[in-house]
């Protein structure tokens, strides 16, 4: 595989993970909140956005398959 393939490769899954899916393949909800990973410097509003279960906080490890959102009605984990 070339650079130029693995550069488009990755540009591939960015777009994916920007946006979340459209349902939650357990429960066909349509409510997703998203996981933050890394060191975070917590405010007001980061606060009041896990008060409503907007965001959760993960730990500073990423792997390629770590979940980047999460259904909020059944609480799946989604790529």
């Amino acid at each position: 595989m070339s650079v130029e393939e693995l550069e488009e490769d990755f540009e591939d899954f960015e777009e994916e993970q920007q946006h979340p899916p459209i349902r939650c393949s357990s429960c066909s909800g349509t409510t997703f909140g998203s996981y933050i990973y890394g060191l975070v410097f917590p405010d007001d509003d980061l606060f009041a956005q896990i008060g409503r279960g907007d965001i959760r906080l993960r730990g500073c490890c990423i792997e390629f398959d770590s979940p980047q959102w999460f259904c909020r009605d059944c609480d799946t984990d989604h790529p």
